[in-house]
C-alpha cells in the first residue's frame, strides 16, 4: 500500500478511517485498519461473494 493509494482512497472515501491532526499529517488507528481490511474480505470475484 503506497501513500498515494491511501491518499486516493481518502479522496474517494473508500479507505480506512483516518485522523488529520494537521494539514500535512494523516494518522490511522490500527483497529480501524484491521476493521477496514476485514470489511473488504471476499470469497470470490463476483459481487455477491462478499464475506459476512
Amino acid at each position: 500500500m503506497t501513500t498515494g493509494s491511501l491518499a486516493q482512497m481518502r479522496y474517494l472515501g473508500t479507505g480506512p478511517r483516518y485522523f488529520k491532526p494537521s494539514h500535512k499529517r494523516v494518522l490511522y488507528s490500527e483497529s480501524d485498519i484491521v476493521a477496514w481490511l476485514e470489511g473488504t474480505a471476499r470469497f470470490g470475484t463476483h459481487p455477491d461473494k462478499v464475506a459476512s
